[in-house]
């Protein structure tokens, strides 16, 4: 019998509709305001919800998003714990379980929960856009396409043969994830992915940082998490830098695309 690594990823589909639905409602706020930022809008936010129509759209495209997760992962997909239907996972945790070569990189095993929560969200936000602003649709799909490269590359990472294989359980999406927060401020736009060399990086365990601007003295903002988590950088669009590696893990930095003369808040 050929030994193998069984690999589990249980994935919080409660924490990945809440982050889903938090992207769809910031870009559905704004396009009701035909604005490009969300300050001034605030005292209008109690107005502006998703319909039923929006909801159904994102849970869909969700269950879609997981289906063809499964699909990458065919050949090693040993189980999941839903059924092969077309009916909308809402509120259930889904766990999927791999039957990987004994050959295969275990290092890759948390950033695969990671990727596959960011490409379910990413498949969402892109059948949205495609629907309510489609000039915005290739950027999302552009996530959506970064995160199945990722996927399959993870999945086909291999190393020399080991003597023995290990059960691995991946938790993702906790509703409060124990991850380090990489962030940095400027006086002029954030164009380039930061360094020591180059910023004082600061770091928290907090999940959120607030900070203070003026007209006088603007600041641009920059941050980083891990590969699967995207920050909220004062309700701002943001675009990504690069990545890096930061204790042990890859990190991805984002930088909002204007700077802030006000006060303003990083979290995710």
């Amino acid at each position: 019998m050929i030994k193998k690594h069984k690999i589990t990823v249980t994935l919080d589909w409660t924490s990945i509709n809440k982050d889903v639905q938090d992207k769809a409602y910031r870009m559905a706020r704004l396009a009701k305001l035909g604005v490009d930022n969300t300050t001034a809008a605030d005292r209008l936010e109690s107005e502006i919800t998703l319909g039923d129509e929006d909801m159904s759209l994102l849970k869909r495209a969700m269950s879609q998003g997981l289906a063809e997760v499964v699909t990458m992962c065919g050949q090693y997909v040993w189980n999941t714990s839903h059924t092969s239907d077309n009916y909308i996972l809402d509120g259930k945790d889904v766990t999927i379980t791999l039957m990987m070569p004994i050959n295969f990189n275990l290092a890759g095993c948390e950033s695969l929960g990671q990727m596959i929560h960011a490409y379910i969200v990413a498949k969402a936000m892109t059948e949205w856009f495609r629907y309510t602003v489609p000039a915005r649709a290739a950027e999302q799909q552009e996530l959506q396409n970064e995160a199945k490269r990722d996927i399959r590359k993870i999945i086909n990472a291999r190393v020399r043969t080991l003597a023995g294989a290990t059960p691995m359980q991946i938790i993702v999406g906790d509703e409060k994830p124990s991850v380090t927060m990489l962030y940095c401020f400027d006086n002029e736009n954030i164009e380039v992915t930061p360094s020591e060399d180059t910023y004082d990086i600061l770091s928290t365990k907090a999940r959120k940082v607030q900070f203070t601007a003026s007209a006088e003295e603007p600041r641009a903002v920059a941050a980083a998490l891990p590969l699967g988590y995207t920050p909220n950088i004062g309700n701002e669009e943001i675009k990504q830098l690069g990545k890096v590696v930061y204790d042990d893990m890859v990190y991805a930095w984002w930088t909002a695309t204007s700077r802030f003369e006000n006060r303003g808040e990083i979290s995710y």
